[in-house]
Order: structure tokens, then C-alpha cells, then sequence
């Protein structure tokens, strides 16, 4: 890690544990210990499920792509990168990008799949999440805009400019694939890649260009699996804040709940370490505008930031285990250096 990005976590950090304090700070946390001990055992057990299951469908997205450019891969095998993955995601300030570099190096090393392909990989199977994402985000803040009947114009300007940026990109990516036109370039500035292949030698991706593309045409059954993944991915995220809202407020929303959804949605795209603040800080407004209190929001933010933080520590137990592999490898390959170079040094008579 470069001390640029050192810095910009601490940054972020600070940023986002500042938003926290001002937010925690309007309300009575005796009464947020109160809404935390609403959660029982099994509620939480089930959120946790919900969680690892939305990284089981993650992977299967992930896995469909992989098996449509050629890879047949074990599922339990990409799972344990895929959270590792998401461990590094949650934790630093890079939401969208954090894991990806670690999830390439890990693909290649423990399952040989060349570096091309992987990036190949990740960018079908990211840009379908985004749009899927961006889709339902865009539901829920349509429907708080109406719940709320349009007021506070200025809110709604400021939260309006992310799923008009998220259609704006879309409508770009599928403008271009209609003109057959490439979108790795644009969709590696996104995802941060562009950097890391600058570091792979050979990494030309004019051919392709057009496999990528082609999972985004629905009339190829490759692309309906992929999306339909990417699809019950994406409900299952919904589900999950579905049962937080539940088990916090009591009430049984589907509107509210998607409005709950969009905002812990919105809260990752400002790349601070595991939503600190900028989760609390929607999640105040949006239930404040709502009439539920901001003290529901932050014991929601908590419950949500837990759940995350169990697969978390699943990714560094993981993290740790491909580590100690990843040392063994080195130390095995020094070794056989050294021993090449004395038999050079002290040659049999």
C-alpha cells in the first residue's frame, strides 16, 4: 500500500468519524442501547444469513461469468475470494474497488486463471451489479420523493445526482454497445483498474471487447444468467433491510424499506471506511423526513455495519490463510534459488 493511499484512508477516516459525531450527537444514546436490544439472537443470526447469501449470489454471478468465458470453477472456491474481496472493500475507503486487485491475484494464484480474464470477469460481473443496483436504488429514492411529496427541493437535488449519474452511464455504455463501441476503457477508469493494468505487461483488451459486451444482450442465454444472479443478488440485499427495518422499527414497510435500501446503497459511494457516517447521516435523514426519528436510523446503521463486519472477519480468517499459502510459495521458491545458486557456486567434481 503506497502512502498516498495510506493517507487518503486516514482522510476518510477522520471524514467519516466526524459526519458520525455530529450525527450521534442529536440524539440520546440510551435510547439507541435500547433499540440495539430490540434485535434478538435469532434476528441477527438471520440477518447474518441473509448476508452470506447475498455473497453466495455474488459468487454465482461471478462464477456464470467465468464459465461463459471458458473457467469452470468451484463455487466454495471463488466464495472464499469473494469475501475476502469484500472484507477489503468494507474496511478501506475504496467501496467499489478496494478488493478487486487482491480478488485478481488471488484468482491467479490459486486457480490459474490468467490476468486478462479475471479482469474480464470482474468487469462483467461489476457492471451488471452497478446497473441492477443503480435500478432499485433509483426505486427507493422515487418513492421517498413521493412519500415525502416533493418537498425539501434542495435534498432532492443533491440526492438526485447519483441516479442520474448511474442512468446517464448507463444510457452511455448501451449507446456504445448498439455502435459497437468499446466500454473496458471506461469501465476500468470506474472500477479503478486502469492503474493495476498499467502493471501488467500484455494486458490488451481489443479482443475482448466484444465478449464483454455481448453479456449485456439479452437475447444470449449467458447474459440472462449472469443478470438474473446479479437480480436475486440484489432482492436479497433489499430483503435484508426489509428484516432490519422490522426488527427496529416494528413496522412492516415495503416502501419505507426501500427507501431504507436506497439510502444504505447511496452511503458506500462515498468511499469512507465501512460507511462510517455517511451511513448514519442518510439513514437520519431519510427517516427523519419519514417521521421515524433518527434514533431508529443510527441503531440501523450499527445492526447494518455488524452484520458486514461478521463477513468480514470471515474474509481475514480467509485473508490470512491465502497469506500464510502465499509466504510458503515465496519461501519455497527462495529456497530453490539459493540451492541453484550454490550447486553454481560449489559445482560436483
Amino acid at each position: 500500500m503506497s502512502f498516498k493511499n495510506i493517507l487518503f484512508f486516514l482522510v476518510t477516516l477522520t471524514i467519516g468519524i466526524f459526519f458520525f459525531l455530529i450525527i450521534s450527537g442529536q440524539v440520546d444514546w440510551s435510547q439507541i442501547v435500547d433499540s440495539l436490544r430490540m434485535i434478538k439472537p435469532w434476528q441477527f443470526a438471520l440477518l447474518v444469513v441473509l448476508t452470506l447469501g447475498i455473497q453466495g449470489m455474488a459468487t454465482l454471478s461471478w462464477q456464470e461469468t467465468l464459465r461463459h468465458i471458458g473457467y469452470r470453477l468451484p463455487w466454495h472456491k471463488l466464495w472464499r475470494i469473494m469475501v475476502i474481496g469484500t472484507a477489503v472493500s468494507f474496511v478501506t475507503p475504496m467501496a467499489f474497488i478496494g478488493g478487486e486487485a487482491i480478488v485478481l491475484y488471488l484468482l491467479n494464484m490459486d486457480m490459474r486463471v490468467p490476468w486478462r480474464r479475471g479482469i474480464n470477469s470482474l468487469i462483467i460481473y461489476k457492471l451488471a451489479d452497478f446497473l441492477i443496483s443503480a435500478i432499485l436504488i433509483l426505486i427507493g429514492l422515487i418513492i421517498f420523493w413521493i412519500l415525502i411529496g416533493f418537498q425539501s427541493p434542495e435534498l432532492v437535488l443533491s440526492l438526485s445526482l447519483v441516479p442520474i449519474g448511474a442512468i446517464a452511464f448507463s444510457s452511455y455504455a448501451f449507446i456504445r454497445i448498439r455502435q459497437k463501441k468499446g466500454i473496458v476503457k471506461p469501465a476500468l477508469h470506474i472500477f479503478g483498474l486502469e492503474k493495476f493494468l498499467k502493471e501488467k505487461k500484455g494486458s490488451n483488451f481489443e479482443k475482448e471487447e466484444a465478449e464483454i459486451v455481448s453479456f449485456f444482450d439479452l437475447r444470449q442465454s449467458r447474459s440472462r444468467h449472469v443478470l438474473g444472479a446479479t437480480v436475486v443478488k440484489t432482492l436479497l440485499v433489499w430483503l435484508q433491510i426489509f428484516c432490519l427495518f422490522f426488527f427496529i422499527t416494528g413496522q412492516v414497510s415495503f416502501s419505507y424499506s426501500l427507501v431504507s435500501n436506497a439510502f444504505a446503497g447511496l452511503s458506500l459511494l462515498f468511499l469512507l471506511p465501512a460507511g462510517l457516517g455517511s451511513m448514519e447521516t442518510l439513514q437520519a435523514i431519510g427517516f427523519g423526513a419519514l417521521g421515524l426519528g433518527k434514533t431508529a436510523a443510527i441503531g440501523l446503521s450499527f445492526v447494518w455495519r455488524g452484520m458486514f463486519l461478521i463477513v468480514c472477519a470471515i474474509g481475514i480468517v480467509y485473508l490470512i490463510y491465502f497469506s500464510g499459502r502465499i509466504l510458503e510459495d515465496k519461501a519455497d521458491e527462495l529456497f530453490k534459488k539459493l540451492k541453484k545458486f550454490w550447486y553454481n557456486k560449489n559445482p560436483r567434481p
